[in-house]
């Protein structure tokens, strides 16, 4: 694999401890993965004696990728290459029993969805009182997560309001978790901190088989995955690789260290500091004004390694761009993305897209957040397939009216032993003789016929099975903020079946939010033809051909600012390899 001779340079480092300053689009990723492919193949150290840390999947499985056809070996491919938390939970899983009495080696790490039913179930348990009714699921998650982590750490990092809004809900999830032997990410970080604090011996182990220890993406590490990182390579001859980039630490808020680098370098007496500074993604001007917007300032400049110009356009509104490029019949969507810094700055643009069906994903879609498409989707669960849980949600809902003992006694789970709670109330009539008042078994009664009439519809056009049911479903009840609402779902749902067919309407509905929501996998491999709308946070690492970047004039003020969102605009512009639009 070809080098430029600052990339050589890191890769052949002596078994030191090296950081490597990558700015956006220097080969950072080849740098790791040549860096590693040299360890072994000089014998520094065996496949089994290098620890990898990424984070994410995406990162990890890239790295393994380029490796795997390098080495043609598999036996010669390091096992312990993966995200911090998949590493430190391995880590974990041989002796948690030393430092968490309550949990046993067979523990399972629990993130996205399933955290947030977790969430869900201890809130509900702790929700005495409206204190909680302000804030978002998201927003208890990160209020918990940091009243973990600074518990641990010894430090305030809650209000006294955060703290007494968070502290009964945090009891409940904790309890969840214990009772199910679960853990989540925080408290994988937190147990392997106490166990190499309390436990020398085992981490005196992991020093000795670990050889080379290389990081990505350091300048995202935060004050706990620091210290355990620290106490990995606090070690006679450490052989320690960091690479990432000061201008690009984006997630302050979130607790990652801004002055990580400076960490590191007082750490190493002998630290030694690489600059990597050809830019192997953009186009000339593009290069020229990013160094422009960097806060920090090493590297000064990087240089582009692209000899054509590029392009880059400040334009007052989106609307003729919209109209004049992504309107245009057969344009490959896939090499263009729209950024921006929240994702409320894209809602009228998710608008108008719909409107004109252009296929997209977007980081956050709004649509399928609101209670009215919510409840949609739920009946269309009901609709297409024996689904119990989404029964339970709309058997819970106020539209029904239905007494609380009512719903107890329908979900109880002796009435459908061998069976659903589907079957028991849709293909049978046990429920009649369920000890409940007289006007709920009629609105329960009423309730199941609709079910059946709904069942019976035309179920091959989706968009149009929606149009049918909303009558029924909503009794005419339809405010005209609701109904816009629910026709740009509809338009939406239109324009994501291209074959009107049953099979592909069932795949729809099981996998709503996949067709909605992109992840960092799914913008990567750009598989599909869909314009990418990405909050910056969730690119970094990504390009395209074309990005367009929204309300540039407030990452400008950002940029000017001691805040958190300092970075933004760097990371946005390094985004684009040929043309950059931003809109004021």
């Amino acid at each position: 694999m070809e080098l430029n001779p600052e990339q050589e340079r890191a890769v052949k480092a002596p078994p030191k401890p090296i950081l490597v300053i990558a700015p956006a689009g220097t080969g950072k990723t080849q740098v790791l993965t040549e860096r590693i492919i040299y360890l072994i193949e000089s014998n520094i150290a065996s496949p089994d004696e290098i620890l990898a840390i990424t984070f994410t999947n995406l990162a990890a499985n890239e790295m393994v990728s380029r490796i795997e056809r390098r080495i043609k070996d598999k036996h010669r491919i390091p096992d312990a290459i993966g995200t911090i938390h998949s590493l430190f939970g391995e880590i974990l899983r041989k002796d948690i029993g030393l430092v968490c009495r309550n949990r046993n080696f067979n523990f399972e790490i629990i993130y996205g969805d399933f955290q947030d039913s977790i969430f869900r179930k201890a809130l509900n348990k702790a929700k005495t009182d409206s204190k909680f009714s302000r804030y978002s699921l998201k927003d208890l998650k990160d209020l918990v997560s940091k009243y973990k982590i600074s518990m641990h750490l010894g430090i305030d990092a809650l209000t006294p309001i955060e703290l007494y809004k968070v502290r009964e809900v945090f009891d409940e999830y904790e309890k969840i978790l214990e009772e199910k032997n679960l853990l989540d990410f925080d408290d994988v970080l937190i147990f392997v901190d106490k166990l190499f604090h309390e436990v020398p011996i085992i981490l005196e182990f992991w020093q000795n088989k670990y050889k080379a220890i290389l990081v990505d993406e350091c300048q995202d590490l935060d004050e706990i995955q620091f210290r355990i990182i620290r106490k990995l390579v606090e070690k006679e001859n450490p052989n320690f690789f960091a690479v990432g980039d000061p201008n690009q630490c984006i997630f302050i808020f979130k607790g990652a260290k801004e002055n990580i680098f400076e960490e590191f370098k007082n750490l190493f007496e002998d630290c030694e500091e690489i600059e990597l500074v050809t830019n192997y993604r953009s186009d000339k001007s593009i290069v020229k004004y990013s160094n422009e917007k960097k806060i920090l300032p090493r590297p000064a400049i990087s240089k582009a390694n692209s000899k054509n110009q590029g392009c880059i356009s400040f334009l007052p509104y989106i609307d003729n761009l919209l109209k004049e490029t992504l309107l245009i019949q057969n344009i490959d969507l896939s090499r263009w993305s729209v950024l921006f810094r929240y994702n409320n700055d894209a809602r009228f643009l998710v608008d108008q897209l719909i409107e004109h069906k252009i296929p997209f994903r977007t980081s956050n879609f709004y649509l399928l957040e609101d209670p009215t498409i919510e409840k949609i989707v739920n009946y269309l669960k009901v609709i297409y397939f024996d689904n119990s849980k989404p029964l339970k949600t709309i058997l819970h809902s106020k539209d029904l009216a239905l007494d609380k003992h009512t719903v107890k006694e329908i979900c109880a789970d002796g009435n459908y032993v061998g069976s659903t709670l589907f079957s028991f109330l849709i293909n049978g009539t046990q429920w009649l003789d369920l000890p409940i008042s007289d006007s709920d078994l009629s609105k329960l009664g009423v309730f199941l016929e609709r079910i059946k009439l709904l069942r019976g519809l035309e179920k091959d056009y989706l968009a149009g099975l929606v149009e049918s049911i909303i009558p029924i479903i909503f009794m005419g009840k339809i405010t005209p903020t609701t109904k816009d609402k629910i026709e740009l779902f509809i338009l939406w749902l239109d324009a994501i079946q291209v074959e009107k067919t049953l099979f592909s309407a069932e795949e729809i509905v099981v996998n709503m939010i996949s067709y909605a929501e992109i992840s960092k996998e799914d913008i990567n491999t750009k598989r599909h033809n869909y314009l990418t709308l990405s909050t910056i946070h969730k690119t970094k690492g990504l390009e395209w051909e074309n990005v367009i970047v929204l309300r540039y004039e407030e990452l400008q003020k950002s940029s000017t600012k001691n805040g958190n969102d300092k970075y933004l605009e760097y990371v946005a512009i390094t985004r684009a390899k040929n043309n950059l639009f931003l809109i004021q």
